[in-house]
């Protein structure tokens, strides 16, 4: 927005807009309205006004969205191929809220789970729609598995994962992160949806065995043969 015309802008006050930066329709148009008459009136009459110039003035339609780097996360992805201005800055800020949440925690609401859900699969958008961001994921693989491992979080993060998989240098960064084990073991008791799942998680083993480190750690401990046959018995 602040890179538009005035004239654009005005524009865009004036009609209704859902995208993944504005969500802007009569009833944020009324509130912004009447936030700015009070405003007014209490600067005619003498009295304090808002002092923090409506930097804590939240639209009631904006309340219970997951707003994640000035991006609305759901409807981002109801449009995952929307263009977006700053892909990398978005993954930065998506593996953040990842990093400042615990995904075992049973103080975890349904609403704390709704929104988890919406990032990583956000991140899997992202990822999959634009080229050239896996390498913001080095070093990042442990903290997937701590989602990897939460059966709410399963099938999403393994859907990141799928993706990333195809990259040689994810590959290579996923040994030693804890990745294979917790594969391992979707792999072999998955509930959720196990039909989609377990698919999921082998075939995301299937790629990571591919990198030589791993193939020959996987022949070592025997784990190509246990993957072999939890694809017999998928």
């Amino acid at each position: 927005m602040r890179e538009k015309e005035p004239e654009v802008v005005l524009k865009i006050f004036n009609e209704n807009c859902v995208t993944p930066y504005l969500i802007w329709n009569n009833k944020t148009r009324n509130e912004l309205l009447e936030f700015c008459d009070v405003q007014l009136n209490l600067l005619r009459t003498g009295d304090i006004a808002d002092m923090t110039y409506g930097s804590d003035f939240i639209y009631t339609l904006h309340k219970g969205e997951l707003i994640i780097g000035s991006i609305f996360v759901r409807v981002y992805n109801s449009e995952p191929t929307f263009t977006l201005e700053n892909p990398s800055e978005f993954v930065n800020e998506l593996l953040a809220f990842l990093s400042t949440n615990d995904p075992a925690s049973r103080k975890n609401t349904a609403d704390d789970v709704s929104k988890i859900t919406q990032c990583i699969e956000a991140l899997s958008n992202v990822v999959k729609h634009n080229s050239g961001l896996e390498h913001l994921f080095k070093g990042k693989f442990r903290l997937l598995t701590r989602y990897l491992m939460c059966p709410h979080y399963e099938q999403s993060v393994l859907a990141v994962l799928t993706t990333l998989m195809a990259n040689q240098d994810c590959v290579a960064d996923i040994v030693g992160m804890g990745i294979i084990p917790a594969l391992l073991v979707v792999s072999a008791s998955a509930q959720r949806d196990a039909r989609l799942i377990i698919p999921m998680a082998l075939g995301c083993l299937t790629m990571v065995v591919t990198h030589p480190q791993v193939a020959k750690e996987a022949i070592q401990k025997g784990k190509l043969k246990k993957i072999s046959r939890l694809w017999k018995q998928s």
